[in-house]
């Protein structure tokens, strides 16, 4: 029974071995099964998109906020002209160097500025008072610069620009400030309307209208979105009476684009118009047309309704009546946005290409542009 144990057991190694060498010799591969894949963790979380805040959350992270007194004199040799005005501000960066954004309506028209003091939200400057000047100013869009006479380290937030194109009607916004000469104070309300030009009766390119209260002291001081977000100055209220009330301010990509400009020259920067009298064509009715013995147009666009007798030879391709289609190719919005297109332009351009209708006909002009100063 032992040798033929042995015997079996030599056979089972034999043919082992047999069939490793069957294998190893064949030509196709032995099937292997797959090791189920381990899925990969990321371990570092996507980022939350911004979450908005509260107006009192706003204003407690806004270190920035700038608390503005100028001291000056109507009469320089009159000490008994002696007058205090009061704004605020936001603290920013440009090129490496801080400076204070505010209106420029705070810089005097006219006598001798005696002293400009700042004050800053953030506590380790609460209670210093850091000397400034003006130096540089737009009085079209009403925004001015403040630069310090002395360097000095700062650690907190300075203001983040945001994008006031993306506002719509109905977005909450917080006013900063300090309304008659009170500080530490904040507003919240809506935006009531993201864009008013002059077609709406303002004498602005273009403001935005919002609800929260505001008064002397806010000049010049930050209007921010629900995620704290720099997307105005706070310029003035408008409105008869105390109930109907609407605050303004100045839209910041306006500003964006403006500030390298002012702070090249220090002072206006021309602003270019076209000097004619433009018209929403569906403002006017059509017994409003016929009395001005002017067809009414059966399409969107601007009317022009007048050209001063001073410019007739300069536009002498246009005539009274004339629709105006677009603007350097883009489709005409209102005659508000049309003014604002042309007076925010930084680069200054010397003309526009104007596509009009005229009798039924399609004609592509150029207009001159002139500057404009306030």
């Amino acid at each position: 029974m032992k040798w033929r144990s042995t015997v079996q057991s030599s056979k089972l190694y034999l043919a082992l071995i047999f069939t490793s060498l069957i294998v190893a010799c064949s030509k196709k591969p032995i099937p292997q099964t797959p090791i189920a894949s381990v899925p990969v963790v990321n371990s570092v979380p996507k980022p939350l998109p911004p979450q908005p805040k509260t107006p009192g959350e706003i204003f407690e992270e806004a270190d920035y906020l700038a608390y503005i007194t100028i001291e000056f004199l109507l009469d320089p040799k009159n000490p008994a002209t002696y007058r205090r005005g009061v704004g605020s501000g936001s603290l920013f960066e440009f090129e490496k160097n801080l400076y204070v954004l505010t209106a420029a309506h705070l810089k005097p028209p006219f006598g001798e500025i005696q002293s400009v003091w700042v004050r800053l939200k953030d506590k380790e400057y609460y209670e210093k008072h850091l000397e400034a000047e003006f130096v540089a100013y737009d009085r079209v869009l009403d925004v001015a610069i403040l630069g310090f006479k002395e360097k000095f380290e700062y650690k907190g937030r300075l203001a983040n620009f945001g994008k006031s194109a993306t506002l719509k009607q109905g977005d909450v916004v917080a006013a900063l400030g300090a309304p008659n000469q009170i500080p530490d104070c904040f507003s919240g309300g809506l935006i009531e309307n993201p864009f008013v030009g002059m077609d709406e009766g303002t004498d602005h390119p273009g403001l935005i209208f919002y609800s929260a209260t505001v008064r002397p002291g806010n000049s010049g001081g930050p209007l921010l979105d629900q995620y704290g977000e720099l997307v105005g100055i706070n310029i003035r209220i408008f409105g008869g009476n105390p109930g109907n009330w609407s605050a303004q301010a100045v839209p910041i990509d306006d500003i964006k684009n403006l500030i390298p400009k002012i702070m090249a020259v220090g002072s206006d920067w021309p602003h270019m118009i076209l000097p004619m009298t433009i018209l929403n064509g569906w403002d006017i009715t059509p017994y409003g047309y016929e009395r001005l013995g002017l067809k009414a147009p059966d399409k969107p666009g601007l009317v022009i309704m007048k050209i001063p007798a001073v410019f007739a030879e300069k536009y002498k391709d246009f005539k009274v009546g004339d629709l105006i289609l677009k603007v350097n190719g883009e489709k005409i919005v209102n005659a508000g946005r049309f003014i604002h297109q042309i007076m925010t332009d930084v680069e200054l351009p010397d003309s526009v290409e104007l596509l009009i209708e005229r009798d039924g006909e399609t004609l592509t002009l150029k207009a001159p542009l002139m500057p404009f100063f306030k």
